[in-house]
């Protein structure tokens, strides 16, 4: 009995002290949730700005000038996301090793190498007094939030043991060119592309450039041409053909160690996004407007837009309404930034998508092996220029390293070239001895997106939108637009190279700095308004087949946009509800056309297949083309394709450089559609075997190897059971989601999920880790102009901290379609469930 009551004692005291200890850590987590209600004074505001939150923690901001509208905005963003905002400013500025150690130091050195601080503080000496007003009126309210409650951040400050700098416009101005970086395709493609060529020379690399096919819709396909002169030597594009092929200068002999500089390089960019957690392609959208029946200048108009970024934990945006007497604006906002990026006001609505601008390019250069201090500059041998740098480790010695600079460019690819002997295994890091990359890019040039978008949330309509947007110069964004008057628009903006080298491939260092000659700007981008259809869209398609310069090759898959065309063709009612229906559109316009081809192609293979593989194939003949999370044909269908791509690509790629090929989804999944659809691609036989084989060679084995791999995957041949949402599902990540047992806790998921790349509701995985989903829509909003609310919903919610409440408290409605509503009335509705009043701090104070 003593042993029985020995036993019960120490499990009751474990039991107590798990309980503590569950208390103490909730304690520790949820100090941050400060108050959301009562009256507080702050330093810097004018006047008394209200802050009224919704139950989903959505805060209307009423103030009685631009400037403490800014002012709120900057503290609701502190109060729910401020180490959202931190590490992307940390990110920028290459001092995560300071609070995450040695683990990040490649990613320090990369953005170190791209001067995103440098870049800002040039952007903040040319932007206008409004601009720079908008900014420092944000930064001072996210200040005075850090004032406020410096003894109560979130958990993460406390974990990694630092407390969060004071917040200065220019970080607003390097969070917005991150983005840009973000969504910079060339940035990976380029270097890919390097490894392609270097591996099988310039001529068979072509071959791997998808062009654009002719059937497919472009974003401004009724736009007459720009009248401006152009250079007819910078490109031989046609109506159905993005490639691009100038007189290009020479470029030196590709080498092992050519293919081997690019390897590294996108092993090295590979790496950086992922710590950094951008695991998709990280550029698609959809958006897109329709106007009802127009009678004597009154109508209606519908816009939706969904963009697609890589999923996180908190999300990617913040909803927010700002009020004052000049300002009247409500929908998504990004911590960091002062603006609502995509929305409404009074009077118009807008959305954004990717233009898929090529906006940057590699050059290689070569070592002097004479003198390893010097580099190959035409026929002169140049030294390079070393700018020593310290880069802080939390938990370690600094690690000093010299950052090269050729031709006055830094070498990007030495981001994982240390030269301190403090740095331990150096070799790892090292990339090549003989070659180098340099790259110019858009956004090192000085811009002021942060005006455009001042005036574009106050634009009442098409003439003040287009002068808003045509200062947005990077990154390059279709602006989508919609007024109450029932007129509809497009607007694609960007600072778009013209160009003497060619833009897939890294020409020599020597004609770099001729290599962009001019640039075409924003406001000579050709728009669309109110064409006789009635309806525009834009989803990273073709920008226009009747431009006399080269725009990109880089295009997403055409099947989002001709679905979306295929849609609003057809119906004959434009509404709200119409587009929420169309953004969770799952019917796959690519599978439509080339699962039809390649059942043709194996047809005569049928019989002497196996009892699964007759079953796979009976299953694909009956499919509706739909990737719902219930069909099996889809999840044979998508793995069928991955194997497909795996056996016509990697046999001349190698496996390396077709893993840098495949990083973006839409590479190769438009270049298999191309292969299958030409089906006399050369790239169909395998080098690698002695006889020469067909399509339905491939596409049979192919098959047999994705019934295989299913069967292993469900371990069960029993087909009926193999349902798509078993296999392709979303898990939203937190930024400590590897921690165990904490990611129960900052993760949500996993949750099946339907679509795919190609689908309109965008559920991208990547190439190389199928077949879970890393990208889709980062958001949604719908705009019925002849309403006065906003439809929006979040993969999330507006809070930061795990243990709110409104952490995750969109995700059911994300998923299944749902929104929010947010009144566009400049009163907060009476249902608002907390208030908060910001006074100005008393002098005497």
């Amino acid at each position: 009995m003593r042993f029985l009551k020995s036993i019960v004692g120490l499990i009751a005291g474990v039991v107590v002290l798990t309980f503590a200890g569950i208390l103490f850590v909730v304690n520790q987590a949820t100090e941050s949730h400060t108050s959301k209600q009562g009256d507080l004074q702050v330093a810097n505001i004018r006047d008394e700005v209200r802050i009224v939150w919704n139950k989903f923690g959505v805060p209307h901001i009423v103030a009685s000038s631009d400037h403490d509208a800014f002012f709120g905005l900057g503290y609701c963003h502190a109060q729910d996301r401020l180490f959202q905002m931190d590490f992307a400013r940390r990110t920028a500025q290459g001092k995560l090793s300071e609070v995450f150690g040695r683990d990040v130091l490649a990613v320090d050195m990369y953005f170190r190498s791209m001067e995103m601080p440098t870049i800002a503080a040039r952007i903040y000496r040319s932007i206008t007094d409004d601009s720079r007003m908008a900014i420092e009126a944000y930064a001072d309210g996210v200040n005075a939030y850090l004032e406020q409650y410096a003894d109560a951040l979130p958990f993460e400050f406390n974990a990694l043991e630092f407390e969060p700098e004071p917040w200065t416009g220019e970080d607003c101005l390097m969070l917005s060119r991150m983005m840009s970086w973000e969504l910079s395709v060339a940035s990976w493609l380029d270097v890919a592309y390097a490894g392609v060529e270097s591996r099988l020379g310039r001529a068979r690399a072509e071959h791997f450039i998808p062009t654009w096919p002719k059937h497919a819709p472009a974003v401004v396909d009724t736009a007459a041409r720009p009248p401006f002169a152009w250079s007819p030597n910078t490109t031989n594009a046609t109506d159905t053909d993005t490639t691009f092929s100038p007189s290009a200068p020479p470029l030196i002999d590709s080498t092992e160690s050519d293919e081997t500089v690019s390897i590294h390089m996108f092993r090295s960019l590979q790496q950086i996004r992922e710590k950094i957690g951008m695991n998709g392609s990280a550029n698609g959208s959809n958006s897109w407007v329709s106007s009802q029946h127009r009678e004597k200048g009154r109508g209606s108009a519908t816009l939706a837009n969904d963009p697609h970024l890589t999923f996180s934990l908190p999300a990617r945006w913040y909803q927010a309404h700002l009020t004052s007497p000049q300002l009247n604006v409500v929908g998504m906002t990004i911590p960091g930034l002062p603006f609502v990026v995509a929305g409404r006001n009074d009077d118009i609505a807008w959305g954004v998508t990717n233009v898929m601008l090529d906006d940057m390019d590699y050059f290689r250069g070569r070592v002097d092996t004479n003198n390893r201090k010097n580099y190959i500059l035409g026929n002169s041998s140049v030294p390079f220029t070393y700018i020593r740098d310290t880069i802080e480790v939390k938990d370690s010695t600094n690690v000093i390293y010299d950052r090269r600079y050729a031709n006055g460019y830094a070498v990007v690819s030495d981001v994982h070239l240390f030269h301190s002997t403090q740095f331990t295994n150096v070799n790892e890091f090292r990339i090549s001895d003989e070659e180098f990359l340099l790259c110019k890019w858009t956004g090192t040039l000085a811009s002021d997106e942060i005006l455009a978008m001042y005036r574009l949330n106050k634009a009442q309509n098409w003439e003040r939108f287009v002068r808003a947007v045509s200062l947005f110069t990077s990154p390059a964004l279709n602006f989508s637009y919609a007024d109450r008057e029932g007129n509809i628009g497009i607007a694609p903006t960007g600072r778009v190279p013209l160009r003497n080298n060619h833009p897939q491939f890294a020409d020599d260092i020597a004609t770099m700095d001729a290599a962009w000659y001019d640039y075409i700007e924003p406001a000579d981008l050709p728009r669309l308004y109110n064409p006789n259809r009635k309806w525009l869209f834009s989803a990273n398609n073709l920008l226009s087949r009747h431009l006399g310069y080269y725009v990109s090759s880089y295009w997403e898959p055409p099947s989002r946009g001709q679905r979306i065309a295929q849609v609003l063709d057809e119906s004959e009612q434009h509404s709200q509800l119409e587009a929420a229906i169309l953004q969770k559109d799952i019917f796959s316009m690519h599978a439509s056309e080339i699962v039809p081809v390649l059942l043709h192609h194996i047809s005569p293979f049928k019989q002497a297949g196996s009892p699964q593989v007759k079953r796979a194939i009976d299953t694909l003949e009956q499919w509706n083309y739909k990737l719902d999370v219930q069909s099996v044909s889809a999840s044979i269908y998508t793995v069928w394709m991955h194997q497909l791509t795996k056996n016509l690509l990697q046999d001349e790629l190698g496996p390396d450089v077709m893993n840098q090929l495949c990083f973006i989804n839409s590479v190769p999944t438009r270049l298999t559609w191309s292969i299958v659809t030409d089906g006399n691609s050369p790239l169909i036989d395998n080098i690698e075997t002695s006889h020469q084989e067909t399509l339905a060679d491939i596409a049979f084995q192919s098959l047999n190897e994705a019934v295989d791999t299913l069967t292993t995957r469900f371990s069960s041949s029993a087909i009926d059971t193999w349902f798509y949402g078993e296999i392709h599902t979303i898990e939203l990540p937190h930024r400590f989601g590897n921690a165990k047992p904490l990611d129960v806790v900052v993760n949500l998921g996993p949750f099946p999920y339907p679509g795919d790349n190609t689908t309109v509701n965008n559920g991208e995985y990547k190439y190389n880790d199928p077949y879970t989903v890393h990208l889709g829509p980062s958001m949604r909003i719908i705009a019925d102009m002849s309403d006065s609310v906003l439809q929006c919903v979040l993969p999330g919610g507006q809070s930061g901290q795990p243990l709110s409440g409104q952490y995750g408290n969109q995700v059911q409605l994300w998923l299944n379609g749902g929104t929010i509503r947010l009144p566009v009335s400049r009163e907060p509705e009476q249902s608002q469930v907390e208030i908060m009043r910001l006074r100005p701090k008393q002098q005497s104070e």
